[in-house]
């Protein structure tokens, strides 16, 4: 039965190739699990985190995880409630590959247009993005199309 449990925003599969994963993931416990399962993947490139995050949300306890296991971290600002950027960028410091974009419609898109087939993004941080979800996928955040 716990197998066939859908449970939209957790560990969401919106998109197969390249592979993009949604998780809500916007607390310190939270973010570690999805860390977890990410370093569990088999046969991936590069690691992708797309994040923006409430500014109420402490994170500081899962950002050595996070730095260990993606690539790149992109920080976006969904709304006001969100860190700003470079706020958030601030607290992945020092590390490599910080990016930062300006959220729009088709920030999704761009990210993986300059993806690898075999790379994967995550979509994490916060219900806000279930709206931009659901507008690009089709209403994939309610209702699991791809089983």
């Amino acid at each position: 039965g716990i197998e066939n449990i859908f449970w939209p925003g957790r560990l969401q599969t919106i998109q197969k190739n390249p592979l993009v994963i949604f998780d809500v993931a916007h607390n310190n416990d939270s973010i570690i699990a999805l860390c977890n399962y990410i370093s569990s993947l088999t046969n991936k490139r590069k690691l992708h985190l797309l994040i923006s995050i409430q500014k109420t949300k402490e994170i500081y306890k899962s950002i050595d995880e996070i730095k260990r296991v993606f690539d790149s971290i992109i920080c976006t600002q969904i709304n006001d409630r969100m860190f700003t950027v470079d706020q958030l960028a601030a607290q992945f410091e020092p590390f490599n590959n910080i990016k930062i974009r300006l959220f729009s419609e088709t920030l999704i898109d761009n990210i993986i247009n300059s993806m690898d087939d075999r790379d994967v993004l995550v979509i994490a941080g916060s219900h806000y993005w279930g709206e931009y979800i659901e507008k690009k996928y089709k209403n994939l955040f309610v209702v699991n199309k791809l089983n």
